[in-house]
């Protein structure tokens, strides 16, 4: 299993704890120093996730969650403002495998094909019968499923 589908799912998840607010909480491991590193990491998964950005909150893991967790989230460490230039690759992974798993989610609870179901804005939509819902509603079915081992990132950088 490659590094981004290893660490990449765990990047993104709703949060459980404001479901009235349907919010997203990114979680973000490198250090914000003043040049944008937290809110530029955070844009990039929810590009790709295909989240609300007026609704996503960024949360640290804590050095303890990340041994717990095998080390999933790397090192810490944000300096020679190299956060973006060394995460971008595996946090836009990371949000695309999210995203795809909450449609793979959203897609066997309808019983539909994956092909006919996107998102957009949080909310996933099954394009012949108009049904939506929200992220939050799959999250828990989405984080049981493994994150396919090819690239579903769609937006690249330059």
């Amino acid at each position: 299993m490659s590094s981004w589908t290893r660490r990449s799912p765990r990047c993104a998840r709703y949060s459980r704890r404001a479901p009235a607010r349907r919010r997203t909480s990114i979680r973000i491991a490198r250090s914000e120093m003043g040049q944008g590193s937290l809110t530029g990491l955070a844009q990039l998964v929810a590009e790709e996730l295909e989240c609300d950005w007026s609704k996503v909150t960024t949360e640290y893991p804590t050095p303890g969650q990340n041994v717990a967790r095998k080390r999933i989230w790397g090192d810490y460490a944000s300096v020679g403002s190299r956060s973006i230039r060394e995460s971008q690759d595996y946090v836009r992974k990371g949000g695309a495998a999210a995203r795809e798993m909450l449609i793979r989610a959203a897609a066997n609870e309808w019983n539909v094909p994956v092909s006919e179901v996107s998102a957009s804005n949080s909310v996933i939509t099954h394009k012949p019968s108009g049904r939506t819902t929200t992220y939050g509603k799959v999250a828990e079915a989405a984080a049981k499923l493994e994150p396919e081992a090819r690239d579903t990132a769609h937006r690249h950088s330059s």
